[in-house]
């Protein structure tokens, strides 16, 4: 059977790169054209759910998605694997699938994904928890997952633009958060997949000098620690600032971040992850297997709960006047404590507060620009690969993870 591929080339110098996805054949079409004209290529007996077709550009600075029409066979474009689940639970209710790859809006980018992780939101939407007073279900679903494909953070390659996309180009090496335009919280097309959609002004350009499973470990934990130390913790430069979980996900980042910011670190985890957040820049450590590190004499303007275990009670001793304590993430606090929390900034000096964190490319970019220039990196304990995810996430669930747990999507 003859397969036809119609490509319209409007372009100085183009190569057409149809790749089986186990690599074992590779077909190379390349033309040399100073006017618009059209190719049409026929493979003979192929079946093209199992390729990768796409096409490059051989002069980048030309390469507009504009510049490339396509008139594929559906077969050869509309078909992806992906971790799906339809039912709350335990990790075993993962099942890996193959199904339609979402379409994009002209407003939206398609990304060929490489790697995602594990964030404590994963964990949340998946066994279906009543957290956030109870109130995560409205978004999770009430009585079966609102959406099938999780995975908070991506890292890949921009396979399509949307007509009215600009700053970005087919072949970008992107990262950030999931969800098309109008998805407030989440857009049902996750990391855990080959193929998700996202909007423009969720995602940034990766650092060069991360490789996708690093690039994807950064977003939700780094996000929330960038943005619970500046936004919420209104850190300054000389401050005394504390890192409660400093050798998780996001503590990790917090670590880097407050020295970047100037500040000096005392950081809380177990002794078996002393080296780690001391090679990350913390300038004084406490083991809480060891030690009340709550009722130390030492004072800090700013401390920053980065796994949302403890009552606030529990740390306003350690504040000086004026003091802030942000709590990072902790989906199961009551909303009676978080009501109470919140009353109490009225009638003292010490403040608690709490966010949400936001995906946006301004915060993406401010991060690629550190890790380029060395100020933070990313720590990533272990991987794992895409089919076994509910490992992965049976790990993560442990407690004790240093730094992220990766998802590969695909080999880089």
């Amino acid at each position: 059977m003859l397969i036809p591929i119609k490509f319209l080339i409007n372009m100085d110098r183009s190569e057409l790169i149809i790749k089986r996805n186990s690599f074992d054949r590779l077909i190379r079409c390349c033309y040399h054209s100073r006017e618009t004209r059209e190719h049409l290529v026929y493979l003979k007996n192929v079946d093209l759910n199992n390729y990768d077709i796409t096409m490059i550009n051989m002069e980048p600075e030309k390469q507009s998605s504009q510049m490339v029409e396509y008139n594929i066979d559906q077969r050869a474009i509309l078909k992806m694997k992906a971790m799906v689940y339809e039912k709350f639970g335990t990790p075993d209710v993962f099942e890996l699938r193959e199904m339609q790859r979402p379409e994009i809006s002209a407003d939206e980018i398609l990304i060929k994904t490489y790697a995602s992780s594990v964030n404590t939101i994963d964990i949340v939407f998946r066994s279906g928890q009543k957290a956030v007073f109870g109130l995560a279900r409205l978004t999770t679903g009430i009585r079966k997952p609102k959406y099938q494909i999780l995975g908070f953070d991506f890292a890949g390659e921009v396979i399509e633009c949307g007509q009215n996309v600009t700053g970005y180009s087919i072949g970008d090496r992107v990262y950030g958060g999931p969800g098309g335009i109008g998805d407030k919280v989440y857009g049902g097309s996750g990391g855990y997949a080959e193929f998700l959609v996202v909007d423009p002004k969720n995602i940034s350009k990766m650092a060069s000098n991360m490789r996708y499973a690093e690039a994807a470990s950064v977003p939700m934990a780094a996000l929330s620690a960038l943005q619970g130390l500046r936004d919420s913790g209104n850190i300054k430069e000389g401050q005394e600032v504390l890192i409660y979980g400093a050798s998780g996900g996001i503590g990790t980042f917090a670590v880097q971040l407050a020295k970047v910011f100037g500040t000096k670190v005392t950081a809380v985890s177990s002794g078996k992850n002393k080296e780690l957040v001391r090679s990350l820049g913390a300038d004084g450590f406490f083991d809480y297997t060891k030690e009340d590190y709550t009722k130390h004499d030492k004072k800090y303007d700013l401390i920053l709960d980065a796994v949302g275990k403890l009552p606030f009670s529990m740390w306003k001793g350690g504040l000086k006047q004026n003091g802030i304590f942000v709590n990072a993430g902790n989906p199961k606090m009551s909303i009676t404590r978080f009501i109470l929390s919140l009353l109490g900034n009225k009638f003292r000096k010490k403040k608690y507060r709490n966010f949400d964190v936001t995906y946006n490319s301004e915060d993406l970019q401010y991060l690629a620009k550190l890790s380029e220039e060395e100020k933070i990196r990313s720590v990533v304990e272990k991987s794992y690969d895409l089919k076994d995810l509910a490992e992965a996430h049976r790990y993560y669930e442990r407690g004790r993870t240093a730094g992220k747990v990766a998802v590969i999507i695909a080999n880089e």
